[in-house]
């Protein structure tokens, strides 16, 4: 995933906001790898919800939907090999931002 995926990205007035929201990506994926790893479904759950919020706000409807599907599964008690597979999707989507990738 790049900036480019971004439904906003061509918009002259939010592409700097854009843009912070993409560079504080690194921090997201972090965060969600520490509620994996902590087990800490309630958070995991809350902070999907926050993500795909803002997420869809900044126009990344991919990274949106995962999150959403990571908030639903916990809600739902899905197995959690299911919210492991989620989480570390979009932790691989969030990593995919990085300018190493």
């Amino acid at each position: 995933m790049k900036p480019a995926d971004s439904l906003l990205i061509e918009d002259d007035d939010l592409r700097a906001i854009v843009m912070m929201f993409v560079d504080e990506m690194p921090e997201r994926a972090a965060r969600f790898r520490l509620l994996l790893d902590s087990d800490d479904l309630t958070e995991l759950m809350r902070f999907s919800h926050q993500f795909k919020g803002s997420a869809g706000s900044y126009g990344f409807a991919e990274i949106s939907q995962t999150a959403a599907d990571i908030e639903a599964a916990v809600k739902d008690n899905k197995p959690i090999d299911q919210i492991k597979q989620l989480t570390e999707k979009i932790i691989k989507q969030c990593n995919s931002f990085s300018k190493n990738e």
